[in-house]
């Protein structure tokens, strides 16, 4: 078997996916990926509503964990209003402001 996404050799079963399982390392996907997978889950929970295996087909199809896949829908419907939480300009913000305030700590102490 190859090890890269989207190579699973004919298993359905995500629990053999290789790349994600053994490697050690999460691949990186392209924004422009991440997006497309969002909104053909999106159009697909539209059309056929929620729980249908969207998220295993669509990764299957495009190459993605399913898991990655489950938590990038996540945020998209935190960032568009549809589910509570912390946005992602929100969770930029904090990490931010984290920072700021180390270093001023960092500058107190000295």
């Amino acid at each position: 078997m190859v090890d890269h996404p989207g190579n699973f050799g004919g298993s359905d079963s995500w629990e053999d996916a290789g790349p994600w399982r053994h490697s050690g390392s999460i691949p990186k996907y392209p924004d422009e990926l991440r997006e497309r997978a969002v909104k053909m889950v999106s159009e697909i929970r539209d059309r056929d509503g929620k729980g249908h295996g969207e998220l295993a087909r669509v990764g299957r199809q495009l190459g993605i964990h399913p898991e990655a896949l489950r938590s990038w829908v996540k945020q998209a419907e935190i960032d568009g209003g549809e589910r509570p939480g912390t946005t992602t300009g929100d969770k930029q913000r904090i990490a931010e402001l984290e920072r700021e305030n180390r270093e001023l700590r960092r500058a107190n102490v000295l």
